[in-house]
């Protein structure tokens, strides 16, 4: 016979701890380390958006030895206003709140940075962080805030004055959550530098390395052709367009030999197995040359005499998308 179902058999949890019961369920797998390097991307993104939206030119992401992360921006800084339906400050309600993150000043575009296109906001990197510390420079202020586990050690303490503005979130994973709490630095690295590529007016750092790639994917295009031993006057076609809301960045190069290399991405995030902005490439790439010849290419053979030498990068950008269903 089945035990008893009464009201005190049901648990409540509150504020973030669900996420540290199932963290997997918000940051991916905590033991092949995506979990652990997804507490990173929520808050470059962070940064992101605020780049996009045009209030942020500078990410700098520093990793030290003790296993701290720091990531730093020159945006406007977390509010710090009292939020009347939680009775803390807002910068408090982001760090300890799901899915309450840049978005909260209603701000456009807004992406995510994970392979999966998922976003859960700064509350879960601060429940699964042994120690957080925010500080942000706002209104000639400077205020910080120390969190453990999800729950605030301290209150919002105004430490100074600054004639600029910005921000500076410093975490350390918790060991008791991750299974392993080491980044893989040479990742991260190429992750930030793709970021600077995808974003030619952001300055991107990391630790002692910086990118400016001011050419956008034109640089990225470049910088493969080059690996191939490609003549500096090669030339690089680039292209934008934007329409019903997506934008589209191209740029492509033909050295003088070699297996095409396409590289795409949608809404900043690198993918992998193609897609339809992929075959969208080729159909522009047909479009475009417009020859008779061309025109009685089969789409195979299309492909393989034209995309041998080809190096090319195609960023689709869809900031605000509209879901049929829910994302998993």
């Amino acid at each position: 016979m089945a035990a008893s179902y009464e009201a005190d058999s049901i648990q409540v949890l509150e504020g973030l701890e669900a996420v540290r019961v199932r963290p997997g369920m918000y940051v991916g797998d905590v033991h092949d380390g995506s979990g652990l390097h997804h507490l990173i991307w929520e808050v470059v993104g962070n940064v992101i958006d605020l780049h996009l939206a045009g209030k942020a030119t500078r990410l700098a992401l520093h990793l030290d030895d003790a296993g701290w992360v720091e990531v730093h921006d020159d945006g406007p800084g977390f509010p710090v206003e009292l939020e009347p339906w939680r009775g803390v400050s807002a910068l408090e309600a982001i760090f300890t709140t799901l899915h309450a993150g840049a978005t909260r000043d209603g701000h456009f575009p807004h992406v995510h940075l994970t392979s999966s296109f998922l976003g859960v906001g700064l509350g879960p990197v601060c429940a699964l962080s042994a120690e957080l510390e925010v500080e942000t420079r706002t209104r000639g202020q400077v205020f910080r805030q120390r969190f453990e586990r999800g729950v605030a050690v301290s209150g919002l303490e105004r430490v100074g004055r600054s004639q600029t503005t910005g921000s500076r979130v410093r975490f350390r994973p918790d060991a008791e959550i991750f299974s392993s709490t080491t980044f893989d630095r040479a990742a991260v690295r190429e992750r930030l530098h793709q970021l600077a590529y995808l974003n030619p007016m952001l300055t991107v750092q990391m630790n002692e390395a910086i990118y400016r790639e001011r050419d956008g994917l034109a640089a990225l295009v470049w910088a493969e052709a080059e690996a191939r031993g490609a003549d500096p006057s090669l030339p690089i076609l680039r292209g934008t367009a934007e329409r019903d809301g997506v934008r589209a960045d191209v740029a492509l190069a033909w050295t003088e030999d070699g297996a095409p290399m396409l590289r795409g991405f949608v809404n900043q995030v690198f993918t992998r197995d193609g897609g339809t902005h992929i075959e969208g490439f080729w159909e522009g790439l047909r479009r475009y040359l417009r020859l008779p010849a061309v025109e009685a290419l089969s789409e195979s053979v299309f492909r393989e005499v034209f995309g041998r030498g080809l190096v090319a990068a195609v960023h689709v950008g869809l900031y605000d998308p509209r879901f049929g269903a829910p994302t998993v």
